[in-house]
């Protein structure tokens, strides 16, 4: 029996030799990279049917020499096969790693963060991090980014992404609300991802602003009005008149006017001006061929620009310096929905919108945050050619009961009418009207200047409108205005006089009690307006101070009002 034992022993302890030998060969053929070889010799050590100390690292190596043979499929259900059959197997760790490699590889994110969690060993701490950086810097999609990390919320790499991602957007499109959290809750370096932290505001005695704005003043003749740009001159009237009202609080600013005359090749001459590039601020300019030449000019020497008139974000484009003194598209449309969430819990929302791009974001931005924020679908998102808007009406006249009618308004409780185009507001008031509904109409306060809309209807409908540029005539600063305006040039201010006069008041009153960045102090706060509601910028580039309007006893008058504090 002794005897029969020792030469088994013998005759295992030879197997063993055996299968050393191979084995080193093997790993001496993937040491000098001929993968080939060495996936053929491992597989002859990787038998499971023979499962020794050695099946382990062979089924492994043969799965590493898979992969570098472009056989990830292969790898992949090795390392599978390794990690279910040898759980305590001490290298096991590793083999998790390489499984999140190549789920990594084939984008499958969540699967590749959730093989890498289950890694323990502080050896392994440095290249885990590696290559997360690594592939988690190729996903463009914040969304994304946002839901691996609700999924791993101590993730301190995909918090860094996430926020350099955010950096990298256009200044419209990101969520300072989300950086913030991210840089604070993970104590990342602020100067990496706010451009602020790393430039120091400068106080001054006086500030020099220059205005580009098309004046053709090459075309103004001694003896006879320019009336091709009224609104410019009126604009530019009310900044001028501001600028002495600064004066007389103290504060001195030192007006500079360019005339762009609508040209690129005449604003590219005054950017070239030594002049310029020692501005505190710029107004302007107007015109869509002459913002990105001043927009590039604002965000090289790093001053402050300010867009009077515009509502599209695509003037921001990418300069963290340029701001729009109105509120844009999007905001309107967000603050839009915000009121629509807080005004109805079980609420059934339509949105009608025009063919434009403009009522395009402002219908999309709505329909986002409402099922964003309410986890509400729309009910209804119907696209309209403006020329066809009168079918939208004539539908409603001739619908059968038995037939299922897709545009049916009678369930819902709001409409956000997403279009200030007159065919479309006009057709859907009468489609509402006809039905007589009870619904919650929002639409924008450039209604209030269609022809075919009454003031009667409007309130009759008890339409909601976004308002940024309501004017309270009965506000003592704004009656003092018109009666010294009157009084100085015999004729009563315009909306762009209006507007030109109360951003100067803000702008200079920010320029003398912050200095030059004053954005470094904005924080939420509201900064009332003398003739216009307000400012309210935050770490946003447009105006979020958005109130909501409606007729009652036939005055428009705020019935809310929703800011970003």
């Amino acid at each position: 029996m002794l005897f029969l034992l020792s030469i088994v022993n013998t005759l295992f302890a030879q197997d063993r030799r055996q299968r050393l030998k191979e084995y080193r060969k093997a790993k001496k053929y993937y040491t000098a990279s001929e993968y080939g070889r060495a996936k053929e010799a491992f597989k002859e050590l990787s038998d499971l049917e023979r499962k020794d100390a050695f099946t382990p690292y062979a089924l492994f190596y043969y799965g590493l020499a898979a992969y570098h043979s472009e056989e990830k499929r292969l790898a992949e259900k090795t390392f599978l096969q390794v990690n279910q059959t040898f759980q305590d197997w001490d290298r096991r760790e590793e083999v998790l790693y390489w499984l999140g490699q190549l789920a990594f590889e084939k984008e499958d994110y969540i699967t590749a963060l959730d093989y890498l969690a289950s890694i323990t060993q502080k050896s392994f701490e440095d290249s885990v991090q590696k290559m997360k950086w690594h592939f988690l810097r190729q996903i463009n999609n914040t969304i994304l980014l946002l839901e691996l990390l609700e999924l791993h919320p101590h993730d301190r790499v995909i918090a860094e992404v996430l926020a350099y991602q955010i950096v990298q957007q256009p200044v419209a499109k990101q969520d300072h609300v989300l950086l913030e959290f991210l840089v604070s809750e993970f104590k990342l370096a602020k100067q990496k991802y706010d451009f602020l932290s790393n430039i120091s505001t400068k106080t001054k005695n006086s500030y020099n602003v220059a205005v580009l704005f098309p004046f053709f003043v090459d075309e103004l003749s001694s003896e006879e009005e320019n009336d091709s740009n009224p609104f410019v001159i009126a604009l530019y009237e009310g900044i001028k008149i501001a600028v002495e009202a600064l004066k007389e609080e103290g504060i001195t600013i030192n007006l500079y006017a360019y005339d762009t005359k609508k040209d690129s090749s005449t604003t590219v001459a005054l950017l070239a001006q030594d002049e310029i590039k020692e501005m505190d601020l710029i107004i302007g300019p107007l015109y869509a061929s002459t913002i990105p030449l001043v927009s590039s000019f604002s965000k090289q020497y790093q001053i402050n620009l300010f867009n009077p008139l515009s509502s599209n974000m695509e003037v921001v484009g990418d300069n963290p310096f340029s701001f729009l003194v109105k509120s844009s598209l999007e905001t309107k449309a967000k603050k839009a929905a915000a009121f629509t969430t807080k005004s109805m819990e079980d609420m059934k929302v339509g949105i009608v919108y025009g063919t434009s791009r403009e009522d395009s974001i402002r219908a999309h931005t709505y329909k986002q945050h409402i099922e964003r924020d309410a986890a509400n679908d729309a009910v209804l998102m119907l696209r309209i050619e403006p020329t066809e808007a009168q079918w939208f009406l004539s539908t409603f006249r001739e619908i059968d009961d038995d037939q299922s009618n897709a545009y049916k308004l009678d369930s819902l409780t709001h409409i956000y009418v997403a279009s200030n185009d007159e065919l479309i507001v006009a057709n859907v008031l009468s489609a509402v009207e006809m039905l007589n509904l009870d619904v919650c109409l929002i639409g924008d306060e450039k209604w209030l200047t269609l022809k075919s809309i009454t003031f009667e209807q409007l309130q009759r409908l008890k339409v909601l409108l976004t308002a940024c540029n309501y004017i309270d005539y009965n506000k003592q600063p704004v009656h003092e205005f018109r009666v010294a305006f009157h009084h100085k040039f015999f004729k009563y201010p315009t909306y762009y006089t209006y507007t030109g006069y109360d951003m100067m008041l803000f702008l200079g009153r920010m320029l003398y009690k912050y200095g030059v960045y004053f954005q470094q102090h904005w924080g939420g706060k509201l900064y009332e307006g003398e003739i216009f509601p307000g400012f309210v910028y935050g770490k946003f580039h447009d105006n979020q101070h958005v109130l909501f309007v409606k007729f009652q006893n036939e005055e428009l008058v705020v019935c809310d009002e929703i800011m970003s504090h």
